[in-house]
């Protein structure tokens, strides 16, 4: 069982490698990303957006602060994602 566990996080881990590589060849005009639409997306493994939010404040996940309002560039999360897992 632990075998198959180790062998999803290295599969996991390649696709987001992938992920990240293929977001870092976009330009630098990335959409943003509400908290909402991060969670949705699962990249993290929660599924609350004020969870995201609380991980851009406490966790240092990157973000971008429109006046009042926090967004997020995919491939930023993605990197970080990346660098937590090690």
């Amino acid at each position: 069982m632990a075998r198959l566990a180790t062998m999803n996080q290295s599969e996991e881990l390649k696709r987001l490698n992938e992920l990240v590589e293929a977001k870092a060849a976009e330009n630098s005009k990335e959409r943003l990303y509400t908290s909402k639409e991060i969670a949705a997306k699962g990249i993290l493994g929660v599924t609350h957006h004020k969870t995201v939010e609380q991980y851009a404040l406490e966790r240092g996940l990157p973000c971008v602060h429109v006046g009042r309002n926090v967004r997020f560039r995919l491939g930023d999360v993605l990197a970080w994602v990346k660098a937590q897992r090690g």
